[in-house]
């Protein structure tokens, strides 16, 4: 997809539009390797600053990568290092380090405890749909071709309904194609 792009493009909304490549990833790359203006990768570090230094608890994860880039300077690339490096080493998850905050003064849950930030979490990897996905690109790369209908019964997946969904995306995210009869196959 970037060769037929001509290249690598350097702005978050056309990262995002290359398969694979979701808001994180669009917004990091951006930041790090183009330094672009506004871009804000927001990783578990930097929700939870934002969360606690504007008592933005209840902020969705949209709303969140709204005020990021809201917040965001002129240098990107230091902005967002300085926010990733501040959550790793000060406003940490479980043991915050308060009194050591270059921002405290700013922060609207000077102290806390450590216990404001409730991180869900993830659910199992196996029998996840991301399992399944890799599971069928896996057996893509060894036998190149599968039929739709197949694709249960090769993966051990007995939900048609989510077999199918799991198929779509794949087929969406431009890791797999579908020709006539439901031949399924690697992009190349």
């Amino acid at each position: 997809a970037v060769v037929e792009r001509g290249g690598l493009p350097e702005e978050p909304v056309e990262l995002a539009e290359l398969p694979g490549i979701g808001p994180y990833t669009s917004q990091a790359v951006a930041a790090f390797a183009f330094k672009r203006p506004k871009a804000a990768p927001v990783d578990t570090n930097i929700e939870r600053i934002l969360k606690r230094v504007f008592k933005a608890y209840n902020f969705t994860k949209p709303e969140i990568a709204v005020l990021a880039r809201e917040l965001v300077p002129g240098d990107s690339w230091s902005w967002n290092h300085a926010l990733m490096d501040l959550g790793a080493t000060v406003c940490t998850a479980k043991s915050p380090k308060c009194e050591a905050c270059p921002i405290k003064d700013l922060c609207a849950s000077y102290p806390c405890s450590g216990n404001d930030v409730v991180k869900k979490p993830q659910g199992k990897f196996k029998d996840s749909d991301r399992f399944y996905r890799g599971a069928l690109v896996s057996f893509l790369r060894q036998h190149n071709v599968l039929r739709r209908k197949q694709v249960g019964e090769k993966l051990g997946l007995t939900d048609s309904d989510r077999c199918g969904r799991i198929i779509d995306s794949l087929i969406k995210d431009q890791f797999i194609i579908e020709e006539a009869g439901g031949k399924l196959s690697l992009r190349n």
